[in-house]
């Protein structure tokens, strides 16, 4: 979703397979673990879901009246990062503050603070690891995977 918005949004012209080599890299240097998407996977397997909230109610009429929270879950940033996504929301959406469940409350100053402090401390961006990592954590699952099975070399 966010290298194809960056493309249109930003008028960046890449090929079918620039864009897959950008995503490649960002899977392997920035890809979550199976554990980090548990449950929220429905939404990359683009599976029907009956219900969507966020961990707090504060959270779920903030970020999922509009998208789903998994959208929010499985994103890791820095707090800047999250600073920007906020203005990012407002900017693209400037009635966002005026429709339904943002009327009766300060939207913009709950988003500045309790919305921005929540998501920096619970989705923070973490040292990337190197690339190697991702390489030697497929060999790892392939050797277990394979354990005790007899290997033939291909001739």
């Amino acid at each position: 979703m966010t290298v194809v918005r960056m493309m249109r949004n930003h008028e960046v012209a890449l090929s079918d397979e620039e864009r897959l080599a950008v995503v490649r890299y960002l899977s392997d240097t920035r890809g979550l673990s199976v554990a980090e998407t548990e449950g929220l996977r429905y939404i990359l397997e683009r599976e029907p879901v009956a219900n969507d909230a966020g961990p707090s109610e504060l959270m779920t009429q903030t970020c999922s009246r509009c998208h789903s929270y998994a959208r929010v879950a499985l994103q890791r940033r820095t707090p800047e990062d999250w600073e920007h996504l906020i203005n990012f929301h407002l900017g693209q959406f400037p009635t966002l503050e005026y429709q339904a469940l943002a009327r009766d409350r300060d939207w913009w100053g709950i988003a500045q603070t309790e919305i921005h402090d929540f998501l920096s401390a619970t989705y923070p961006m973490g040292e990337a690891p190197h690339p190697m990592t991702a390489i030697c954590r497929a060999a790892t699952f392939w050797r277990a995977a394979n354990r005790g099975k007899a290997i033939t070399r291909a001739r």
